[in-house]
């Protein structure tokens, strides 16, 4: 009983002490997820000009989901990146629909910083203008909210600041005006220095460009080109002149830039800190946008921001590199590496102007385009480390460089660029515009080109002819190693019809470029005069249809029996005794063709004269050669009369005479003429 009663008493002491641990791990759990900061979530609307102006219903569905996930996601605030509407002042109705998605937010208590675009100024930034904005859009919105930090001027709030403290970790967002004024940006400085323990996001409408740098000369919808003034800063000065300045700033994000309207870079600040650069703009999709948004997903306990691209419309995801990564939060470089040089042709060492590198991390992180001056040169601050250049650029061959970049310090390098071969063709003298020349006639010269010299295998230059987008023959016009130059095609050796020339180069690499340029040949004017008798037409009276520019009286028409006529259902004939003619007015006149129906062949043949004439007065006989065709069941035989205008004559007018006894129509009947005339030149 006492071994018993020790048993029992040492299972209640050790279930009591196990009681204890876990009472001990539960709490020790739940202060631990006390202290683990939350995870949370920022959208980003990039320019909703084009919903406000003609697909509020876009806007709308926007918005209704963020309201709709905000509990689930925990959005803490949402930012705007401006052109917000279209048309500034000139169409209210537009902010009026922006306000309707918007205020949707505030209804919710859900934080809006909203920066001003360009489209938002009263005049579409001729000016400075803010009323209509103001008016929508004004501090008003911002007062009494606990979150609110203040603004750079009074009434106006193009310039805004909010603080927010998200579980312990302390925020501040940054909303800078369209091309900010130096004014501003001593504003903003005084504001970053004065909360050092905030991390810093900032939101201004043109910063980044879609090559993955910062908006600087010569690139299109710089700020500067608008009308906000001299002083309006660009992505390069916001860099330079404020971001960089600040250890605080881990993010600026933007919208604003057309083309693929996507972009992202890291640069190192003058602090150590690493500064992600962002750019998000649809307004080229389809309805402006297609309700694209971003969803940047903060996750405290591994130091990221998930961003991800998503369209409550139409409830689908972008899942590319451009609109899917990853932004790694904490990173300080220990050094730096400063690292410039230039991007140049390796066949000729001249610059390659407008080249585009994009440079990656061995962990992937895409630190953005090398800024340079347009001309091949290039300058870039990155953490000491190894790197992957990405090297791009107009006509050359993309390649990847290893960069090490390990050392602290100046690094130079020299990045050569293979051009890819080149194919030109266009016609001499004769404007075009695209792949089609029109229709041509006579003799054309076309210039081809090829290159680059010296590594070039082949060049080769056909002309083509294509009948119904297939070739069906070829003509060679050049082969050699060298640029073609002029090439004369004579037209007039040539079939009616479409045609191509074709320029094909192959460098020493394989690989292979080609031009073409495509034309119709029409040397040939058809005029096919079918003898059709006149026709009543209603109110038009009788419509006479035949070809002719006069006639003789004594012409009577035919019709039916086609069986007996070769399928000819319409003919004219004389009426006995025949000295009648007919006149065709024929320009250029270099072929023609007689069809006559006739029961003898030997006599008829001697009735029958054609003849030409410059002017129409004077007549020349003309030779041709009589081709004889069946004979029907009812006795008439197919006769042509076939012959060319000789070289050196000229033939304006074309007269068809008969002249004899005994052809009436029992024995002679007119069929088909046929006149080939060349275009003029």
């Amino acid at each position: 009983m006492q071994s018993e009663g020790r048993t029992g008493s040492s299972h209640r002491s050790a279930m009591t002490f196990l009681a204890g641990l876990l009472a001990i791990w539960a709490v020790a759990t739940s202060m631990t997820a006390a202290r683990a900061p939350k995870e949370f979530t920022v959208i980003v609307l990039p320019d909703t000009q084009i919903y406000s102006q003609n697909y509020p219903d876009i806007f709308l569905a926007q918005t209704r989901w963020i309201v709709e996930v905000a509990e689930e996601l925990n959005v803490r605030f949402v930012l705007h990146l401006g052109d917000v509407v279209n048309s500034g002042a000139s169409h209210e109705y537009q902010y009026v629909n922006a306000k309707a998605a918007l205020e949707l937010l505030d209804e919710a208590g859900i934080p809006l910083i909203v920066a001003i675009g360009n489209h938002d100024y009263d005049d579409e930034a001729r000016t400075r203008g803010t009323e209509m904005f103001n008016k929508y859009f004004g501090l008003a919105r911002y007062e009494g909210k606990d979150w609110f930090g203040g603004a750079f001027e009074e009434n106006r709030a193009e310039n805004v600041y909010a603080l927010f403290d998200i579980d312990g970790e302390k925020y501040l967002v940054l909303a800078l005006e369209f091309g900010p004024r130096r004014a501003v940006i001593d504003w903003a400085h005084d504001v970053l220095a004065a909360y050092p323990d905030h991390r810093v996001i900032a939101i201004t409408h043109a910063y980044m460009y879609f090559d993955d740098t910062t908006i600087g000369p010569g690139d299109s919808w710089n700020p500067k080109a608008y009308g906000v003034g001299s002083d309006a800063a660009d992505g390069e000065q916001l860099w330079e002149e404020l971001f960089s300045r600040h250890p605080n700033v881990v993010l600026v994000h933007s919208g604003h830039i057309l083309g693929s309207g996507v972009g992202r870079r890291i640069d190192v600040g003058q602090g150590g800190n690493l500064v992600h650069q962002v750019l998000a703009n649809y307004q080229m999709r389809s309805m402006g946008g297609e309700g694209y948004l971003r969803i940047l997903r903060f996750r405290p306990d591994q130091q990221v921001i998930e961003v991800s691209t998503y369209s409550p419309y139409l409830d689908r995801y972008l899942e590319d590199e451009h609109n899917r990564f990853t932004l790694h939060l904490g990173q300080r470089a220990q050094a730096s590496a400063h690292v410039s040089g230039r991007i140049f042709d390796e066949t000729t060492g001249e610059p390659v102007a407008g080249a585009r590198a994009t440079v990656y991390s061995i962990d992937g992180q895409l630190f953005g385009g090398l800024g340079g001056d347009g001309a091949g040169r290039f300058r870039v601050t990155l953490p000491a480390g190894s790197y992957t250049v990405r090297l791009e650029g107009d006509g050359y061959r993309a390649r990847t460089v290893e960069l090490d970049a390990t050392r602290a310090g100046k690094h130079n390098l020299e990045l050569p660029l293979v051009p890819l071969p080149y194919a030109h063709v266009q016609a001499q003298d004769i404007a075009h515009d695209g792949g089609w020349l029109g229709w041509q006639s006579g003799q054309l010269t076309f210039v081809a080109a090829a290159g680059p010299e010296g590594r070039l295998e082949r060049v080769r230059v056909e002309l083509r002819r294509l009948v119904d987008a297939v070739v069906v023959a070829t003509w060679e016009l050049y082969e050699g190693k060298g640029s073609p130059g002029a090439l004369l095609v004579d037209t007039s050796t040539l079939d009616d019809g479409s045609y191509e020339v074709l320029v094909e180069a192959v460098d020493v690499d394989g690989m292979r470029a080609a031009a073409e340029l495509r034309f119709g040949v029409r040397n040939w004017q058809i005029l096919a005069d079918e003898l059709l008798p006149p026709q009543e037409a209603g109110w038009f009276g009788t419509v006479r249809r035949m070809l002719t520019s006069g006639q003789s009286s004594g012409w009577v028409h035919r019709t039916g029996a086609a069986g007996d006529f070769s399928g000819d259902g319409d003919r004219l004939a004389c009426t006995a005794p025949c000295d009648d003619w007919l006149v065709w007015e024929t320009p250029r006149l270099v072929s023609y063709a007689v069809t006559l129906y006739t029961r003898a062949v030997a006599p008829i043949v001697e009735a029958v004269f054609l003849e030409g004439s410059v002017d129409g007065e004077t007549w020349t006989p003309l030779a041709y050669e009589v081709e004889r065709g069946d004979l029907s069941a009812a006795g008439w035989r197919r006769i042509e009369l076939k012959g060319e205008v000789p070289p050196g004559a000229e033939a304006a007018y074309f007269r068809l005479r008969v002249q004899g006894d005994g052809l009436g129509d029992d024995v002679l009947q007119l069929g088909r003429v046929e006149l080939r005339m060349r275009y003029g030149e």
